[in-house]
């Protein structure tokens, strides 16, 4: 399950913007999967998700904690694609203005 690894990567973040003098409440994640932000947010198990392991678990006690929340971000306006793929022109200016970057035309 992504979220988990998610979870675990903004959970050391917090802790180290923590160490240097910062505080953050809720970590709030970006998510395009509705079905894993509403299984994470409603716990229904099925015969479609009896598979769930341990990180299932470890992902669902930190959002009832509110330590993290998710957000539905629809794929077509997901910025972080910009960090992770190839995208064509259009798509790639509208993350950069999305993250405050500039383009070398700038």
């Amino acid at each position: 399950m992504a979220a988990a690894y998610a979870i675990k990567e903004g959970l050391w973040l917090r802790t180290l913007l923590s160490d240097l003098g910062m505080r953050l409440d809720t970590i709030t994640i970006n998510a395009d999967n509705q079905g894993a932000i509403k299984l994470l947010k409603n716990p229904v198990f099925s015969m479609r998700s009896k598979h769930i392991g341990v990180i299932y678990h470890f992902a669902r006690e930190r959002v009832i904690r509110k330590d993290i929340s998710f957000k539905y971000i629809p794929t077509a306006k997901m910025v972080a694609d910009a960090l992770t793929k190839p995208l064509p022109a259009a798509k790639l200016a509208f993350c950069r203005t999305a993250m405050g970057i500039a383009g070398m035309e700038q």
